[in-house]
């Protein structure tokens, strides 16, 4: 859970959203790892208009 302790959440916004904006969240899984007794999953997330622009960037590392 995003919300576990050891999880985070670090977003980067590129250039503003726009209420009549549709946005698309895609992802990929960059590491998987062991810390203490936590498994750890990095991931780096990016959300697009529906022009195909990047508006904002985050990794994620969320606690499993």
């Amino acid at each position: 859970s995003i919300l576990a302790q050891g999880s985070k959440l670090d977003i980067q916004t590129l250039t503003p959203v726009r209420p009549d904006d549709t946005i698309t969240l895609t992802g990929e899984v960059v590491d998987k790892r062991l810390e203490e007794d936590r498994r750890l999953v990095e991931c780096l997330v990016l959300v697009e208009n529906q022009h195909g622009q990047t508006v904002a960037r985050a990794v994620t590392v969320v606690c499993l």
